[in-house]
């Protein structure tokens, strides 16, 4: 059991947050987690020298992510390319590990909190406990892997999902939610890979008006093209391939 925090680390955990609930509650796991690391039954135990406080959220739950081991990270990093939810199936097809090891990843991953599991593999379904898990995990992509990453998604939404390829957006009848369509999330993969001409081809299939756009057709100047250009991530990557039902 993990004793209390010295009173000086509390003190200074207090004021690194400004009392932001989240970044209190990383901060204190991620001193916990370090205590743990350094073979002490309890966090009393050891120095308090030795617990450092992270400076900032994101050097918190990149420390985290960091002792969960390579494959738990890149496991995250995978989830995170694909959006705040991700489903096991697509992972599994995009993720460079056999399925034991996947599974030991997403147990640590769950275990340590910064991602909820909802049903049982193969069918389950996973969500980042805060957006902010998710950018820091995909923040550590460098550009290379990242579009690497991006086109594996792709590619396997294709392969793996043929009929799903032409699902449209929706708007959810009790909240007026949009959903964005499968071709939308594909364009903003492609996009993401810098494959030009496929994200193209799709983001053409989710809004077939899209091309009879002025900026489309004829922009005035590279700011505009690329404000009507990227204007289509923004839908797409607000909800991931796990927001289209995949039952029949």
């Amino acid at each position: 059991m993990v004793g209390a925090l010295p009173p000086d680390v509390v003190d200074e955990i207090v004021e690194r947050t400004d009392g932001v609930p989240l970044f209190v509650e990383e901060l204190t796991k991620a001193v916990v987690e370090a205590g743990a690391d350094r073979g002490h039954g309890s966090i009393s135990a050891v120095p308090p020298s030795s617990l450092a406080v992270p400076a900032t959220l994101h050097a918190s739950l990149l420390g985290r992510l960091d002792r969960l081991g390579p494959a738990a990270k890149t496991v995250a990093q995978v989830g995170a390319a694909i959006g705040r939810d991700f489903s096991h199936e697509l992972l599994a097809a995009a993720v460079p590990l056999a399925e034991p090891e996947l599974q030991e990843a997403l147990r640590r991953l769950v275990e340590a909190g910064l991602v909820f599991q909802r049903g049982v593999p193969p069918v389950a379904e996973y969500l980042f406990k805060h957006a902010l898990v998710q950018d820091t995990a995909y923040s550590t992509l460098l550009r290379g892997p990242r579009q690497a990453l991006h086109r594996r998604i792709a590619e396997a939404l294709e392969q793996r999902f043929p009929d799903f390829v032409e699902t449209r957006s929706t708007i959810a009848s009790n909240t007026g939610a949009r959903s964005p369509g499968v071709p939308e999330i594909l364009a903003h993969h492609y996009g993401e890979a810098a494959i030009a001409d496929k994200a193209i081809a799709y983001w053409h299939r989710a809004n077939p008006r899209w091309p009879n756009q002025p900026c489309v057709r004829r922009p005035h100047n590279y700011a505009e093209a690329s404000v009507c250009w990227t204007g289509y991530p923004k839908l797409a990557s607000a909800s991931s391939w796990s927001s289209i039902s995949t039952s029949p």
